[in-house]
C-alpha cells in the first residue's frame, strides 16, 4: 500500500510471481489499474522491470537491479522507453536488510535527491511493515505492506 505523508492511501500495489518471471499490478484507491510492471527474476531476485501504463498498455520505463552478495539491491537504474538512463538510485540498508535510504543521482552522474527512510514497524522476521520516507526533516512518502504467509 502507498500513502501520503496524511496517512491517506494513495493506491496498492499486488506482485505475483511464477518462476523466473511475473507481474506487478498498481492500482488507485479504487481499483483502477494504473501500471502494469513486467518482472523478470534471477531465482528470487528481480533484476527487470518493465512499465507498462495501465489503459493504454504503452511501455513507459524499464528498471533494472544490481545486487550485493547479500541480495540487497545496491543500484536501480530506471530507462525511459527508448532504453535511455533517466535516474540512477544508490540504496543503503539496515542489519535486517530493510532499505534505509537512497541517493539519487541523473544519467551524468549528478546529485538529484536523497531520502532516509525511518522504520516504524517490523513483522516477527523484522522486515519492515511501515516506513516514513524524509528528505532532510521533511517527510516526504508512508510505506505500509504486509507479507502473505505463504510468502518465504
Amino acid at each position: 500500500d502507498f500513502y501520503s505523508v496524511d496517512n491517506k492511501l494513495k493506491g496498492y500495489e499486488v506482485i505475483k510471481k511464477e518462476g523466473n518471471s511475473g507481474v506487478s499490478n498498481y492500482y488507485s484507491t479504487d481499483s483502477n489499474l494504473l501500471a502494469i510492471y513486467n518482472l523478470k527474476f534471477d531465482g528470487i531476485k528481480i533484476i527487470q522491470r518493465d512499465g507498462f501504463d495501465g489503459s493504454t498498455k504503452e511501455h513507459l520505463r524499464s528498471e533494472y537491479f544490481e545486487y550485493d552478495n547479500k541480495g540487497h539491491v545496491t543500484k536501480k537504474t530506471i530507462s525511459n522507453n527508448l532504453g535511455l538512463a533517466q535516474r540512477i538510485y544508490d540504496l543503503s540498508y539496515d542489519n535486517d536488510g530493510n532499505e534505509i535510504g537512497f541517493i539519487a543521482y541523473d544519467p551524468n552522474g549528478d546529485f538529484s535527491a536523497n531520502e532516509t527512510y525511518i522504520i516504524t514497524k517490523k513483522d516477527e522476521a523484522n522486515r519492515w511493515t511501515e516506513k516514513w520516507g524524509y528528505i532532510g526533516a521533511v517527510p516526504q512518502s508512508f510505506h505500509r505492506r504486509t507479507f502473505d504467509k505463504r510468502a518465504k
